[in-house]
């Protein structure tokens, strides 16, 4: 069996989110849960409500020639991360086949078997989208910790990942799988599709600056682009 999340871990999490900020800052912290109504989410009172992150990831050589074998070197941006809520809902939960959250939270209901869901997901994310930073993984990540800790079901490492990976197929139709992987991972890796993946260990003196040109990146148009680039290399 893989590694078990259990269901304890996020509500940890919730209390060293608060932790790690000083007498003053945690004041201001507790001030805005109290005005936003979340207070009762993070430190958790009697209601029934979940709370659960997920990290990005940049790819510094291989993005979207991985999708037809080609090896590629991935990093996890642990502190860029996202946050889903799951919060109860007064109309049972609806599948939007065509929204990469929505078919997380399916795969999540369909794997606990449970058929009407009355809960509903707020995501609150500082990943942008389409910037090839793995925005859709995190979020899937991010919604299927959220709903196992929900229904306080244990969650497999290799679970968490066959389920992220078929949400993934919405967003990307053919994914390679590296987005989710190095989303779930803390340290560097290697990685080439059907094959496998190995961690890295990096020591540079060196910064990675990540900048954003303002354009909306196009994944499927991308990897098509490369399998084209591909055949004309071809003898």
């Amino acid at each position: 069996m893989g590694t078990v999340i259990k269901t304890s871990d996020c509500g940890r999490k919730q209390s060293l989110f608060l932790k790690k900020y000083n007498k003053i800052e945690r004041n201001k912290v507790l001030k805005f849960y109290l005005e936003t109504d979340s207070f009762r989410l993070i430190v958790g009172l009697n209601d029934k409500r979940s709370w659960c992150q997920a990290h990005s990831k940049i790819i510094l050589i291989g993005e979207h020639a991985v999708v037809y074998g080609y090896p590629a070197i991935s990093l996890p941006l642990l502190e860029v991360e996202v946050t889903c809520r799951v919060v109860p809902a007064e109309t049972p939960w609806r599948l939007f086949e065509e929204d990469t959250l929505s078919m997380a939270v399916y795969a999540s209901l369909e794997y606990l078997n449970i058929k009407e869901a009355y809960i509903r997901c707020q995501i609150d994310s500082a990943i942008p989208e389409k910037r090839g930073m793995g925005s859709s993984a995190a979020i899937s990540i991010a919604a299927i910790r959220a709903v196992f800790d929900y229904y306080q079901a244990e969650l497999h490492h290799d679970v968490l990942e066959i389920l992220v990976n078929r949400a993934e197929m919405i967003a990307h139709i053919n994914p390679s799988g590296l987005d989710a992987k190095t989303c779930l991972s803390s340290h560097p890796i290697r990685f080439i599709k059907n094959v496998g993946f190995e961690e890295l260990t990096m020591d540079l003196s060196a910064y990675l600056v990540i900048a954003d040109t303002g354009v909306y990146g196009n994944t499927s148009e991308a990897i098509q682009v490369v399998k084209n680039k591909g055949k004309d290399a071809l003898p």
